[in-house]
């Protein structure tokens, strides 16, 4: 029953996790791009 319960959850914090995770990461990767191109010119 626990074990139904928190795949359950986990499957719907996986969903947000993709969601988010993708803005999180074009964010993210658009912040390093900035700072590499300052470090290395």
């Amino acid at each position: 029953m626990f074990l139904f319960i928190s795949s359950k959850v986990i499957k719907k914090h996986w969903l947000y996790l993709i969601k988010y995770g993708k803005m999180l990461f074009l964010l993210a990767n658009r912040l390093i791009n900035n700072i590499l191109y300052v470090a290395f010119t």
